[in-house]
């Protein structure tokens, strides 16, 4: 069991290392062979449950933890998207940052960087970083070239957060606001919320919808349908015929809320939140008929292109009781289960994948798997200093 822990540190370290650290060598985009169209791990689900953690062909692309990194699965090798290892140290900056001010300087800062599409050669992403040096925009990055392109920029009172854009065929669809006609700029009551469309090549922006009034949320476009949230039910809305269909009532179910709303080969998935417990369904769109795919309460999940992952949800003590006791103050808990498992996408086929047997390892909301090995960010408790270690991006292969 030691030794296991031992190894899951090590590669977490080597990870780390590469992926936030080192020298500013720039390094040379990866070779076209690496990622090909139609690669098997090219991810096919849309949404915003995919955490920021996506799949490019031999790499796992992650921005969550602020760490806007690629890590090559074959090599074990990790640089910043941009393709330096370094890229706000930089000599000449990041490719990504592109932050100006009016002396012209450039600064090497990220932002909040989110991914929210892939296809064969691009990453699509939202930088909702605002300041006097960098508008919010949203663009994406040719990962053989490394150049940015950016599609829309906006400012503060155009930008809608909670709403990012989304990757459907040949288009980039985002809610965001536009001031009214006759209205005055910088007057936030001058402005409403929309949906609109760009070419995914860059272009003309195209509004397409006004939204029924500012609680109305765009949840995903997918499959040439938007969907919504807009009083407290779930809406299906055609992009061409712009019939709207109620998918949901809130109302006439037991949950009380959903979330993470996500859509693979034809079929949505979403997060339905039962007071303290969460829960994951499966939805036809047309229909409307739902079932629950993970029915016990889950801490955390990520859905591949073959199978649905998940740690349920389980509250555990760390630290020795008999030293510490459950009602101290230096009790410490985690609240995700020591044991990873997967099913179907019907959720059928249940079984456990992995389990750490040191009991020491706390999970995060982000992970995906793939070949058989789970990426994403965990942090393993120090029992000798009674502390959470800082989180780690880490690979763990079910197989060892």
């Amino acid at each position: 069991m030691m030794k296991r822990l031992l190894s899951l540190l090590l590669a977490t370290l080597m990870l780390t290392t590469t992926l936030v650290g080192c020298a500013n060598e720039i390094l040379d985009p990866p070779p076209s062979s690496e990622i090909t169209p139609g690669d098997p791990y090219m991810p096919r689900l849309k949404g915003l449950n995919a955490y920021d953690d996506f799949v490019f062909g031999d790499y796992v692309i992650t921005t969550s933890h602020g760490a806007n990194g690629m890590h090559n699965r074959i090599t074990k090798e990790s640089t910043h998207i941009c393709g330096v290892k370094n890229c706000s140290a930089a000599k000449d900056g990041c490719p990504l940052s592109e932050i100006y001010s009016s002396q012209g300087v450039t600064l090497g800062r990220d932002g909040a960087i989110r991914v929210k599409g892939i296809t064969e050669n691009r990453i699509y992403f939202t930088n909702t970083t605002a300041s006097l040096y960098h508008p919010p925009y949203y663009g994406y990055i040719d990962l053989q070239t490394h150049e940015v392109t950016r599609l829309l920029e906006l400012n503060s009172y155009e930008l809608i957060l909670t709403r990012p854009m989304f990757l459907d065929g040949d288009w980039v669809y985002l809610a965001r606001k536009h001031l009214v006609k006759g209205g005055v700029a910088g007057r936030t009551a001058d402005y409403v919320a929309c949906l609109s469309r760009i070419p995914a090549d860059g272009g003309n922006e195209e509004i397409l919808y006004t939204m029924r009034d500012d609680s109305e949320t765009l949840a995903l476009v997918a499959g040439g349908y938007m969907y919504t949230y807009y009083q407290s039910k779930l809406w299906r809305t055609d992009l061409e015929t712009w019939e709207q269909v109620v998918l949901l009532d809130m109302e006439l179910t037991p949950f009380a809320r959903i979330k993470d709303l996500s859509y693979l080969d034809g079929f949505l998935y979403f997060v339905a939140v039962y007071g303290d417990d969460q829960k994951l369904l499966r939805m036809d769109p047309q229909s409307g008929g739902w079932a629950h795919v993970v029915s016990q309460p889950m801490a955390a999940y990520a859905i591949t292109n073959d199978a649905v992952y998940y740690i349920p949800y389980e509250k555990r003590q760390v630290n020795d009781p008999a030293v510490y006791p459950a009602d101290s103050k230096s009790a410490m808990y985690t609240t995700y289960a020591s044991s990873i498992f997967t099913c179907d996408h019907e959720g059928g086929n249940v079984r456990k994948v992995w389990t750490d047997d040191s009991g020491l390892i706390g999970f995060s909301s982000s992970f995906t798997v793939v070949d058989n090995t789970f990426y994403g960010w965990v942090k393993v408790f120090d029992s000798e200093n009674n502390i959470w270690n800082a989180s780690r991006f880490t690979e763990i292969s079910f197989d060892d």
